[in-house]
């Protein structure tokens, strides 16, 4: 008798997820672009996850902060996550007359 095995019981393993990005964009800017080395995953049945991701490296942010999200999803449904801030920040006139870099 062959068995065949269609996934593993666990959620996929998350490699490289980045811990934030921040980018500094001139004081009148509205936007940045920010770039990121993509996470990857494996998964215990040798297949590779399906990913859906809420943003894509080398896109346009606001300034502010904006909460990236990974989502790597077995073919049991079992999935993991992987989330981190893209922080697109100005540099004021005050921030500069402290010393810190233009």
């Amino acid at each position: 008798m062959n068995t065949l095995t269609v996934g593993g019981d666990l959620p996929p393993v998350i490699q490289n997820c980045p811990e934030s990005v921040t980018v500094e964009v001139p004081s009148t800017a509205t936007s940045g672009v920010a770039s990121w080395s993509e996470p990857t995953a494996t998964d215990d049945s040798g297949v590779t996850p399906f990913l859906t991701q809420s943003h894509f490296p080398g896109g346009s942010f606001p300034v502010g902060t904006t909460r990236v999200t990974y989502t790597f999803t077995d073919n049991t449904g079992n999935s993991a996550t992987c989330s981190f801030d893209v922080t697109i920040f100005t540099m004021s006139k005050k921030n500069n007359d402290m010393g810190f870099k233009k």
